[in-house]
């Protein structure tokens, strides 16, 4: 099987990136030493990144193998030149710092020195400058990989840096078909829930009160855009005192005004169930010139949530702004 294939295999969509990083991790074609993962939530970032980065380190040319020494230490979370930042929390110009260090060592054993950091886009200011000295000047056998959901959360001369690579929603046929060999029921419905992003529909395949609550997350967009004043500000009152699932609602209103201004449905197409049914409602509901500014809107409010802000007052401010 060749690299691409042990890549991109069992992952769904996003062919064309899987077979890029793999030519990479491989040797073939040439390629730079740091490489940039974007796209929503749930469209694979992390999944790809952690793939290409066992290929980077497998003793096997064409891996990962999953067999060898070096992809049983990755695997257990041991290997001594890979290097993984966290996933929760802010990242610090410490933690930057360390990294790099790291990465200026001589490998160990594989054939790279490997650092991934997962959600960049929780790199403050200081963090990217301190950053920039290994994109500058990168050690010879050291490769940096990056992933965020949008290169715009991350300063220009970090992404100028990096080797972008950008990830977007599945068609929804393929994701389809690839729920249903894996058994899931309604697979069409939940894609479309999912804003055909493999990783959500997973999610949310299996885990019934996820689904539950993206449907209720798509319901209540609708009623902002319907509600007077007072609900609007009431609901965001409401949601405020929820923050840990503020930037999943905020992504799912996100792909719904996307679907809304591509004709109703992940994919363009109109009709169709589940979230494609939920953009359509909000098409017929918002006029176009509104909802390509409460898109904007939403995209801003997603870039504050990093900065701890008055959950409150950021929604209330969104929430008076979207819709008619």
């Amino acid at each position: 099987m060749e690299a691409k294939e042990l890549i991109g295999n069992g992952f769904i969509g996003n062919a064309a990136a899987a077979a890029r990083l793999s030519k990479r991790a491989a040797g073939q074609g040439g390629g730079g030493h740091a490489y940039l993962l974007t796209g929503p939530s749930g469209i694979g970032k992390h999944t790809l990144s952690e793939r290409f980065a066992a290929a980077l380190l497998c003793e096997k040319p064409d891996g990962p193998c999953g067999t060898c020494t070096s992809c049983l230490l990755r695997e257990a979370g041991n290997h001594p030149d890979y290097h993984r930042l966290p996933d929760e929390g802010n990242l610090t110009i410490a933690q930057v710092r360390d990294l790099s260090r790291a990465l200026t060592l001589a490998p160990h054993s594989a054939r790279h020195q490997v650092g991934l950091i997962p959600d960049a886009h929780r790199l403050g200011i200081p963090a990217q400058n301190a950053l920039l000295k290994l994109l500058e000047e990168p050690p010879r056998r050291a490769i940096l990989i990056l992933t965020a959901q949008s290169p715009a959360s991350l300063l220009p001369t970090t992404v100028s840096r990096c080797q972008r690579v950008p990830l977007g929603p599945v068609p929804a046929g393929e994701l389809t078909k690839a729920l249903a060999q894996r058994g899931v029921e309604d697979a069409e419905g939940i894609g479309a829930r999912a804003g055909q992003r493999p990783g959500t529909a997973i999610r949310l395949a299996d885990d019934p009160a996820a689904d539950a609550a993206i449907r209720e997350t798509e319901s209540a967009l609708l009623d902002i855009v319907r509600e007077p004043v007072p609900q609007r500000l009431a609901l965001a009152k409401r949601l405020a005192d929820e923050p840990d699932a503020l930037p999943e609602r905020l992504d799912t209103w996100i792909g719904l005004y996307r679907d809304s201004l591509r004709g109703g449905t992940p994919g363009g197409a109109r009709g169709g169930a589940g979230q494609g049914h939920t953009a359509e409602r909000l098409a017929e509901a918002v006029p176009l010139a509104k909802r390509i500014d409460s898109l904007v809107r939403l995209f801003a409010a997603r870039r504050k949530l990093r900065y701890n802000p008055n959950t409150q007052l950021l929604l209330e401010q969104l929430f008076l702004n979207l819709g008619t």
